[in-house]
């Protein structure tokens, strides 16, 4: 295919645009700084006592979690019954507690489900789960902010899934005095000897 030529007034229009082209402003590039001789002959130098070290933020993104865990409970998850309510009210604490702190979202999972499970054949009724607030710790980096109170977030989604439905009746935030936003109080479906919860 051959080019065709410019016409007399394509190189008019060509000249006007280009006329009122302005360069961009120049910015600084990254600063190159020599290499101590020690790194280039491959010797790393030693950190000297008085240099703090500070960790270096990783570039590689969060690795999600898991997609059963990620399930968010139904708008309408139900809370405790009058039973659960009036128990709590009387000042009887829960049947059981059990507390995820420190745990990976596979591990707190599995710990979870087999608690529940437990739980259940003894006839609790009302148990609690303390998942954290998710609070930042020393170590907490900024980058990851959005990754705290996984647990916190991820528990209520676990109820709704079928390893958890025969077990859990319904839950709620526990109260100021057990755990408050950074727990829940769980009610179980009573056990059925032929395998299956019941409400």
């Amino acid at each position: 295919m051959s080019r065709r030529k410019l016409t007399d007034t394509d190189r008019h229009d060509w000249d006007k645009v280009a006329s009122s082209v302005r360069p961009l402003e120049k910015r600084p590039g990254p600063v190159k700084t020599a290499k101590p001789q020690q790194e280039a002959a491959g010797v790393k130098p030693k950190a000297r006592a008085s240099e703090k070290q500070t960790p270096v933020p990783s570039r590689t993104a969060p690795v999600p979690p898991l997609p059963v865990h990620a399930k968010q409970p139904a708008a309408n998850a139900p809370g405790l019954d009058q039973y659960g309510i009036r128990k709590l009210k009387r000042g009887k604490g829960p049947d059981a507690r059990i507390d995820l702190h420190g745990m990976t979202q596979t591990e707190a999972h599995h710990r979870l489900l087999a608690f529940l499970r437990n739980a259940q054949t003894r006839d609790a009724r009302v148990v609690l789960v303390i998942t954290g607030k998710g609070k930042a710790g020393p170590q907490q980096d900024w980058w990851n902010e959005r990754e705290r109170g996984v647990l916190r977030r991820a528990v209520p989604g676990w109820f709704s899934t079928p390893a958890f439905r025969p077990l859990v009746a319904g839950f709620q935030s526990a109260s100021h005095g057990h755990g408050g936003e950074g727990a829940f109080f769980v009610q179980l479906r009573r056990f059925d000897r032929g395998g299956k919860g019941r409400p």
